[in-house]
C-alpha cells in the first residue's frame, strides 16, 4: 500500500517558545514566515489517524544541536526537545 493519493494538510500547531522574539520562526533570525506543520491522515481524513508529518520554515534541529553551547535560552531548546520527544512516542506507539 502507498500514499499517492494523500495529500499534505495545513496542521494548526503553535508553540510560542519556538518562535524567535523578532517574528521569525527560527533561533537566528526570520525565516520568511512563520512555521507550519503539515500532516497525512489515514484515507485524507483529518479525523483518523495522523500517519506523517512534516515541518516547514523552524529550526527544531538548531535548537538541538546548539543547545549545550549557550546560544539559545534553554526554555526554548527544552520546547523543541519536547517536541521531537513526543513524535518519537507518537511514531512508535502508532
Amino acid at each position: 500500500r502507498g500514499i499517492r493519493a494523500a495529500r499534505l494538510r495545513a496542521i494548526k500547531i503553535d508553540i510560542e517558545a519556538l518562535r524567535s522574539a523578532n517574528g521569525g520562526a527560527g533561533p537566528f533570525g526570520p525565516q520568511n514566515g512563520r512555521a507550519t506543520y503539515y500532516g497525512i491522515f489515514q484515507e485524507n481524513d483529518p479525523k483518523k489517524r495522523l500517519i506523517m508529518i512534516a515541518n516547514f520554515n523552524n529550526d527544531i534541529g538548531d535548537y538541538w544541536q546548539f543547545s549545550d553551547q549557550g546560544l539559545l535560552p534553554v526554555a526554548d531548546s527544552n520546547e523543541a526537545y519536547k517536541l521531537g520527544v513526543n513524535y518519537l512516542i507518537y511514531a512508535l506507539t502508532h
